[in-house]
């Protein structure tokens, strides 16, 4: 192949990739086929760029590219094996993205460090842009807790969404801080970081903030265990959970509060901020529901398969709550949607896609990626991030770069022939 069409057919892909990323936090926002189109000329490209026999070495090899890919194909055989469901066929469209940006990252051009490094500048901007539109009536309208209709109304991005990917944003624009050191850069990078948090506190977004927690406490942890070792976290740990279950144990509010959360009691609207309990008392019918279908007729070991949750879901909540009945609402917990859908099966492949790429970034010191599991991975806990567009493009996107560009197998060669490659 000539060095020009060698060239050009590397930078296509790149700015391919590029143009997913901006969109990814405007998929609600702009026409969704404009999102949808991106992905279509992604996987065009990939056809049309040839080097099949290298493709078909990484696609023997990289183990991360079949555990990717199971997340999407563990839904087929509940979609052909089952009646039709025009809703599984719909479902499964939009999850496309869970095989193709798998398949396409996974056996196209190495993307150079100041590749990724671009892609996320790309996600970040795209969020930006997005976030813009949430201030057009004002801040003050946004401060007033007492008016969360009005603010999510003004926010583009459903507001978990917008929640993880600002956190997301932060960990990223901490990355490129570190890598960027000029004055200037770092001038902006900073001015970006507490924009973010200005708008994670704008969102209100409940789980963003329980999620960063996290993060920052796992962060701790590894930071702690490579300095003072892990006996002394061990130690110090059992010393906290002591602590933190004496407290529980002697204060009475903190008391009840545990006791409501681990048997599913209600919080009560007088007593507790409703803007707080109202999304707790929701989840615990969601997750009610969907744990009692899961028990009926051993559901949890294959599956309803998908398109077949929603209806029996929508009979659960109907005797429960009339509004979350009409509104139709999914499980809002992606580990047990998984398990509604594919079973036990379904549930250990998305532990593994988890689990697996995180274990391999603590070992590899790639806290960025460690970072984009751990959020994700609390995200979930209430909500079907793989449920939408947007967040099926986000995961499908940066985790398949962040495995096949970061965390490749070092035994095996996973580049193109010399003749092919390109540096950057």
């Amino acid at each position: 192949m000539p060095l020009l069409q060698r060239l050009y057919n590397k930078e296509l892909y790149h700015a391919l990739l590029l143009v997913v990323a901006v969109l990814i936090p405007n998929t609600d926002s702009l026409p969704i086929r404009l999102a949808s189109m991106s992905i279509i000329l992604l996987a065009v490209w990939w056809i049309a760029s040839g080097h099949y026999k290298q493709k078909l070495t990484k696609l023997k090899h990289n183990k991360f590219l079949w555990l990717f890919m199971a997340l999407f194909l563990i839904n087929l055989p509940g979609l052909l094996l089952r009646d039709y469901s025009a809703d599984g066929y719909e479902i499964l469209s939009r999850k496309l993205p869970l095989l193709l940006f798998p398949l396409v990252i996974g056996t196209s051009f190495d993307l150079s460090g100041k590749q990724r490094s671009q892609i996320l500048i790309a996600f970040i901007l795209g969020l930006f842009l997005m976030s813009l539109f949430t201030f057009r009536e004002g801040i003050a309208v946004l401060l007033d807790r007492e008016d969360l209709t009005t603010m999510v109304r003004l926010t583009l991005l459903h507001r978990p969404y917008s929640g993880l990917f600002s956190a997301f944003g932060l960990v990223a624009l901490m990355s490129l801080f570190r890598q960027y050191t000029s004055i200037s850069a770092r001038v902006l990078l900073a001015a970006g970081i507490l924009y973010f948090i200005f708008y994670i506190y704008i969102l209100y977004a409940k789980m963003t903030v329980v999620a960063l927690l996290v993060l920052a406490f796992v962060l701790a942890m590894v930071w702690a265990t490579r300095k003072l070792g892990k006996g002394v976290v061990i130690g110090g740990g059992m010393v906290g959970i002591i602590a933190a279950a004496f407290f529980v144990s002697n204060n009475e509010k903190a008391s009840t509060v545990a006791q409501k959360i681990i048997k599913f009691e209600d919080f009560s609207y007088q007593e507790y901020d409703i803007h707080l309990v109202s999304s707790i008392n929701i989840r615990y019918i969601n997750w009610g529901c969907s744990i009692e279908l899961l028990k009926k007729d051993n559901n949890w070991l294959t599956g309803l398969g998908i398109g077949h949750t929603q209806q029996p879901l929508n009979a659960c909540y109907k005797d429960l709550n009339p509004w979350i009945y009409e509104l139709k609402m999914n499980s809002h917990n992606e580990y047990l949607d998984e398990m509604l859908r594919n079973g036990i099966v379904g549930l250990s492949i998305l532990l593994l896609v988890l689990l697996i790429p995180a274990i391999n970034s603590l070992k590899q010191t790639n806290y960025t990626y460690l970072s984009f599991l751990i959020l994700f991975a609390v995200a979930i806990l209430t909500e079907n991030f793989l449920s939408r567009q947007a967040g099926i493009m986000y995961f499908a996107l940066f985790a398949s770069v962040f495995a096949f560009h970061d965390l490749k197998p070092k035994e095996i060669d996973l580049k193109f022939p010399e003749k092919d490659r390109l540096k950057v």
